[in-house]
């Protein structure tokens, strides 16, 4: 059970029942978190069950304006995630699409697979890889965008998906309720900070990338005194079966840096997939002899995306497919030596799903 250090110490003031009470809190507002991350994930199933499991549990008033909302959303999103299905199906062999301003052709469909052939080659799509703008395309064939009752479905997918848009979410919303559709109930969860899951199916790993995971290819650094202390991953690391590389720093051992064991000292680009992603996490090239100089990005929580690169000095980083911008920590140049990797807390374990790094 994680509870927050000043719930924990006003817990303990009033005693036992009180403890009890806010660790139930916890539990519950992590439960909202859950059903979160499920909608993030396009994975309808687990959100439909967690939303079962929340209407279970008694977790103050405002709990069950939330779960309630949540509930409002889910039903949203499962009859856009129908739209889509049904758009997809009512595809025909070399039909063509508009995709934005990409024209794209059909080469198959059966339930939780599509094909498209995009620019030349065949590129294909399960419900969770399949990008945001293609599942809007397809559920606009079902539904029509400029009703103002299915503007509330569209925006709903846009708002809780990992790979949505917000903004275009509360624009929707906006005109659905200058149309007279009551969408006051869903406005408050904007408001909400998005869950950073990233919908995106890990491939199965090849040889190849399981050697780039092991964990004698990485190493952890820390800081002693004005040196820096090196070494292999070996000991506080693990290879899962999957072939992922799962990251155990002992809780004792203080804040380390983790990174590939290679020096970088051109351009590269770099994409990595992480999970169980801490708050306070970074990822970046850092210096190769100092902890303090980095080119980085701050990380949010869960599961996500990482596609950072160097390219003639100039640092460009897509973290779940949005653009973010790159800070500069410490005395560096745009053209330093340095370390892929990331930053990781004592005690908290995170995983590394997927490496892929091209560069000298």
């Amino acid at each position: 059970m994680k509870i927050r250090m000043g719930v924990f110490v006003v817990c303990w003031v009033l005693g036992w029942e009180a403890f009890r009470a806010c660790g139930q809190a916890a539990e519950a507002d992590g439960l909202l978190d859950e059903i979160r991350s499920a909608m993030a994930e396009r994975d309808l199933n687990v959100a439909k069950a967690k939303l079962q499991e929340a209407a279970r549990v008694s977790g103050g008033a405002a709990f069950d304006v939330q779960r309630q909302r949540l509930q409002s959303l889910y039903e949203y999103l499962e009859g856009f995630w129908e739209s889509v299905d049904e758009g997809a199906r009512s595809l025909q062999a070399v039909e063509e699409l508009m995709i934005g301003d990409v024209r794209v052709a059909v080469v198959e469909y059966t339930p939780g697979l599509l094909v498209l052939r995009v620019k030349g080659e065949n590129r294909r799509y399960t419900v969770k890889s399949l990008p945001a703008k293609v599942a809007l395309t397809l559920a606009e064939r079902v539904l029509k965008p400029d009703a103002p009752e299915n503007k509330v479905f569209f925006g709903a997918f846009l708002a809780m998906d990992g790979k949505g848009d917000r903004e275009a979410a509360r624009k929707l919303w906006s005109e659905a309720q200058q149309a007279k559709v009551d969408v006051s109930a869903l406005l408050p969860e904007l408001g909400t900070a998005p869950p950073a899951t990233l919908p995106v199916e890990i491939p199965p790993l090849t040889s190849i990338m399981r050697k780039l995971l092991a964990p004698a290819n990485w190493a952890v650094r820390r800081q002693a005194e004005e040196r820096v202390l090196r070494e292999t991953l070996k000991k506080d690391a693990e290879q899962t079966a999957e072939g992922y590389l799962k990251l155990a720093l002992p809780s004792d051992a203080g804040a380390a840096q983790v990174v590939y064991s290679r020096k970088l000292t051109g351009s590269f680009v770099c994409r990595v997939i992480l999970k169980d992603v801490a708050e306070g996490q970074v990822f970046g090239l850092f210096g190769n002899d100092a902890l303090d100089a980095a080119y980085q990005v701050p990380l949010p929580k869960g599961a996500m995306m990482i596609e950072f690169a160097r390219q003639a000095g100039a640092f460009q980083c897509r973290l779940n497919q949005k653009e973010v911008p790159v800070e500069s920590r410490g005395d560096v140049t745009p053209t330093m030596p340095g370390m892929i990797g990331l930053t990781v807390p004592a005690g908290s374990p995170c995983v590394v799903a997927w490496f892929e790094l091209q560069g000298r």
